[in-house]
């Protein structure tokens, strides 16, 4: 964010006079005059413009910065005139978020990573949300705390409630939501897909296929076979062959 000042300057002499303003308290670049030299005629007014833009970084915390203006004539540096103001700098959230992998199977773990790009402590928490109501995540409870700058990875997996027994894989898309508990409590959300394949694919029902035709083909062939003939008795007329 960034404000602004408006400061008038007088010339009380009623000759015309050039004067220079200077600023001291804070970063360089964090201020700027719109005319830090001015031509003044006697007797009359004009006005300076400061603008004022912090730096929107992790690195610098909310504080106030006591700052110091000075007026005075450019050929006469220490007849000056003398202004003071405070500078608040607040806290600011933010948080980038991104998932890997994207694309994920029910054995894979998912990882999401977090980053807090604010300047103040942040605690968000971590859930899955699935529109369609197949899937179970299992994700660590409680809340995740992030210092300034700092980078968080949180693991779990996400898994089909109830596994297709037979059929195609599908793809199930779901998405990890991350809400920060601040006042705002915005929230980033990152998609994802959980590839499910059934329990029995299709190569496993034709390998069972195969087998089953193997076997009825087996007894096929083994009721067909013509049973060999068996003597069930055997009798003798005579006891003596003719010669």
């Amino acid at each position: 964010s960034s404000s602004s000042v408006e400061i008038a300057v007088t010339n009380s002499s009623e000759s015309e006079q050039q004067y220079q303003i200077v600023l001291s308290g804070l970063p360089e670049t964090w201020a700027k005059f719109n005319r830090p030299f001015m031509m003044i005629d006697g007797l009359d007014t004009t006005y300076v413009l400061l603008n004022i833009k912090p730096s929107r970084r992790a690195d610098i915390p909310p504080q106030d910065y006591p700052v110091e203006i000075r007026i005075s004539p450019l050929d006469q540096p220490d007849k000056f005139i003398q202004l003071e103001l405070t500078v608040s700098l607040k806290g600011f959230n933010g948080f980038g978020v991104a998932l890997s992998p994207e694309v994920i199977t029910s054995d894979d773990d998912i990882h999401l990573y977090m980053l807090n790009q604010g300047n103040e402590s942040l605690t968000v928490s971590v859930k899955g949300n699935d529109p369609t109501n197949q899937l179970a995540f299992e994700l660590p409870s409680g809340t995740v705390q992030l210092a300034p700058g700092h980078r968080t990875q949180v693991t779990g997996k996400v898994q089909p409630q109830k596994r297709p027994l037979v059929g195609n894989a599908v793809d199930i898309p779901f998405a990890m939501v991350v809400q920060a508990h601040t006042d705002s409590a915005y929230i980033a959300a990152v998609p994802g897909k959980v590839h499910i394949e059934p329990s029995l694919t299709n190569w496993m029902l034709a390998t069972i296929g195969g087998i089953s035709v193997a076997i009825v083909l087996v007894l096929a062939v083994l009721l067909s076979r013509t049973p060999e003939p068996q003597i069930q008795e055997f009798l003798i007329s005579a006891t003596q062959v003719s010669q």
